[in-house]
């Protein structure tokens, strides 16, 4: 977060490229206030552009500003997309006052909205030997609404049912939220692990039912198909896992592939060939606590890039395994949709505008995916997201307070439940 949300607004702080845009600047200290009597300019530089030194470089300032109930406004047209630096002076005598930032993208991105979501989570619900979280479906949704997310999906180990237990929790209340569908998958026979995101119905229910039925598809696919892997039961159990997923209306994800449980969980070669063979529809390319797994992960992933091989799109997701002592917040995706619903997360995805983001207890944070999605990624993680907390802290208490059976809860959650959307449009300037 910039430090100068906390002293000033920029509204819109994302703008369509091609058009002029009126940008208003409120002070949120009254120490900061624009003054009538006095006299600003303001510069404005493109990021991508460094012009320094050139010939006509006053063009990026603008004088022609006024100040309307201590709020300094201008208009600029901003011709390309990237961010822009908003410089602000006294303008006689020249005296700097503040810097902050817009993003101008272009329209196709501009009618989407930027979406914060985790796609990997855990609760109390989980099934088998594994460490689970203390919390309820519920209460994990509540604690990630508080914390700014957008959207969420659940997948505990080996149950599907933990997710429709979140959704039923709040189905009688309007959420502000998406609540989606998942779990994660592990097949007899399989020691490793993928997500089944937002499908219609469970993989793992699937065997579960009929254990048999499962060894006898996974048999077929072994004499019905070419498998270069030498392990022939393990690369088709992880081929009947993704298809069964897709079938399911959901993406398959090929989870933290580099692991370490005394040796990388997943064998390099069986995960070039998952990925070369396009067997999973996302790929976690940050998910672990550990920075050696995450980067082996990330240096894998781009050395296939460089073999040219075609790979499917990145997410970075908490695996979060509790909210309450959990480090749930560290890594998330920024998806950029057309609505925030089942379809419209998993379109996102399944196209390609993702960013997957990894935070560090400094403030400092990574942002892996295409350059363009990056870059306006990071911007958003600077000035925009940190502006719905605010918003969504209420909520997320509230979502606590109802699912323990308070009466007014509902009423409140109702009347909150378009907040953050109210919030976004403001800040994309479409009110």
């Amino acid at each position: 977060m910039d430090s100068q949300l906390n002293f000033y607004k920029i509204v819109p702080g994302i703008v369509e490229t091609g058009k002029e845009t009126e940008v208003v600047i409120s002070a949120l200290d009254p120490r900061y206030y624009f003054s009538d009597d006095k006299q600003y300019s303001v510069k404005i530089q493109p990021m991508t552009r460094n012009e320094r030194g050139m010939v006509g470089l006053k063009k990026h300032i603008c004088e022609n500003t006024y100040v309307k109930d201590g709020k300094l406004c201008f208009k600029w047209f901003f011709d390309n997309e990237e961010e822009y630096t908003v410089r602000v002076y006294f303008a006689e005598p020249r005296e700097f006052i503040v810097q902050l930032s817009v993003y101008a993208v272009d329209s196709d991105l501009y009618n989407l909205r930027p979406l914060k979501g985790d796609l990997h989570i855990h609760s109390c619900r989980l099934i088998g030997p594994h460490t689970g979280s203390n919390e309820t479906p519920a209460f994990t949704a509540a604690d990630y609404r508080a914390a700014g997310y957008d959207f969420m999906i659940l997948t505990d180990h080996e149950c599907y049912a933990g997710s429709v237990e979140m959704q039923e929790a709040y189905k009688d209340v309007k959420l502000g939220i998406n609540l989606m569908n998942g779990e994660e998958i592990h097949a007899p026979d399989n020691f490793l692990h993928f997500n089944n995101l937002g499908g219609k119905y469970s993989v793992n229910s699937l065997f579960h039912a009929d254990k048999d039925k499962y060894y006898q598809e996974v048999q077929q696919i072994i004499d019905t198909e070419e498998i270069e892997y030498e392990d022939k039961f393990l690369y088709a159990s992880c081929l009947w896992i993704a298809r069964k997923t897709q079938e399911s209306g959901g993406l398959a994800m090929l989870n933290h592939s580099h692991w370490i449980s005394n040796v990388y969980s997943m064998p390099d070669k069986l995960t070039k060939l998952l990925l070369k063979n396009k067997v999973f529809d996302v790929y976690e390319i940050t998910g672990a606590s550990n920075r050696h797994q995450n980067n082996m992960k990330a240096a894998f992933y781009y050395t296939l890039m460089k073999e040219g091989i075609e790979l499917p799109p990145v997410v970075s997701v908490s695996d979060s395994h509790g909210t309450v002592n959990g480090a749930f917040k560290n890594k998330y995706t920024i998806v950029f949709a057309e609505k925030n619903d089942r379809e419209g997360v998993l379109e996102a995805i399944r196209a390609n505008r993702v960013a997957a983001v990894e935070t560090f207890g400094s403030g400092e944070y990574n942002v892996l995916g295409d350059y363009r999605y990056v870059s306006y990624a990071r911007f958003l993680i600077e000035w925009y997201f940190p502006l719905f907390p605010a918003v969504t802290a209420e909520e997320g208490k509230l979502m606590h307070q109802y699912i323990l059976g308070c009466e007014e809860a509902k009423a409140k959650l109702d009347m909150r439940a378009n907040n953050t959307e109210k919030l976004y449009k403001e800040l994309f300037g479409k009110n």
